[in-house]
């Protein structure tokens, strides 16, 4: 999985945070002058469940996460992409949760069949369409790599009742072998037989993976087990668990080791956040109690989208569970929500209603 490394390092950022507000988010709203999208996510501060009201929590960041793969279709707005731009979809999707005050970080992973709005942009920024659609299309639907990572951060805050999300950074799946050789190999459990492709990768063998093995293993679907989407959303969590310790290994062996791997990837990376971000990791990896990985339940069934007469996988997640998982991950009840922008402005409280 070749987002795997930029996830154990935006989970172990020191970045000091101020606020659900964010400059990052302030930017890209502004770009795109949309003013009921800002009124959605920067206002929409509260959910109702069972006649309670809950707020977002203030020290919570949130941090998405996109392993990208090449398209070989072609979008409704082609004449919007920037030249040279090759169409991409974001096929691994996770939100890093790093809760500051109770020092814990936990990981939501996000099927990329999940049916929500997307927006359909030209590159302009303008919204060509919103349309129920598999979240993956929402990075092929920007017209550059910046854009693409923007458009499934709206998708993905859409999806979880309009929580913000802070930063993002993305990584194109065919990285996973400079991934794994920057984490010295990540030792997994076989549940599946990978054979066609390595003879030693037996299901039940514990192999401590090639930067080869290690693509056959988050990557490879159809031919593999079931051929399903929910087994290969399996594997990469196995994945990102052993990626995680031996990233922890590492940091315990070299205190700097952080630094390093990332000067060695970030040509790999698109990101809003800065190396200072992402370089002070270490301490939260090593301090903060791992919560482990998340799903959100639902149901896979096949249905055709808006713009393909094509019938593919549509993951529908439980409305209820949702509603449970996001109030559990971001909110909290309280008598009033008080947040806090990165610029520092004097704090606001909003008293409910």
């Amino acid at each position: 999985m070749t987002i795997v490394l930029v996830a154990v390092e935006v989970i172990f950022g020191a970045h000091f945070y101020a606020g659900k507000i964010t400059a990052s988010m302030e930017e890209y709203l502004a770009d795109d002058d949309q003013e009921d999208l800002n009124k959605t996510v920067l206002l929409q501060q509260k959910l109702e469940k069972d006649g309670k009201t809950y707020y977002l929590r203030n020290g919570v960041r949130t941090y998405l996460i996109i392993g990208t793969d090449h398209s070989d279709q072609s979008p409704i707005n082609t004449k919007g992409k920037e030249e040279g731009y090759i169409c991409k979809m974001a096929d691994m999707i996770f939100v890093l949760i790093v809760d500051d005050d109770a020092k814990t970080y936990t990981i939501l992973q996000i099927d990329r069949n999940t049916i929500t709005d997307v927006q359909q942009l030209y590159s302009s920024g303008e919204i060509a369409a919103i349309l129920q659609m598999q979240i993956n299309t929402s990075y092929f639907y920007g017209h550059d790599e910046v854009s693409g990572c923007k458009n499934t951060v709206r998708a993905v805050s859409k999806l979880l009742k309009n929580t913000p999300i802070d930063h993002y950074a993305s990584v194109g799946m065919s990285s996973i072998g400079e991934i794994n050789h920057i984490a010295g190999g990540v030792t997994v459990t076989l549940e599946d037989d990978f054979t066609r492709y390595d003879p030693a990768m037996k299901a039940g063998a514990t192999l401590h993976l090639t930067d080869e093995q290690a693509g056959y293993f988050t990557t490879r679907r159809m031919d593999i087990g079931d051929g399903s989407n929910a087994g290969r959303l399996r594997r990469q969590r196995t994945y990102l668990n052993g990626l995680i310790a031996a990233m922890k290994k590492n940091v315990e062996k070299d205190s700097n080791y952080i630094n390093t791997a990332y000067d060695k990837a970030k040509s790999l990376i698109t990101t809003d956040m800065t190396a200072g971000d992402i370089g002070s990791m270490g301490t939260v990896l090593l301090d903060y109690k791992d919560n482990g990985i998340i799903t959100l339940d639902g149901e896979t069934s096949e249905g055709v989208t808006p713009g393909d007469d094509e019938a593919h996988e549509m993951f529908t997640v439980d409305e209820d569970a949702l509603l449970n998982t996001t109030i559990d991950l971001f909110y909290e009840k309280r008598t009033k929500q008080v947040y806090q922008s990165t610029h520092r402005r004097e704090t606001e409280a909003v008293t409910e209603s």
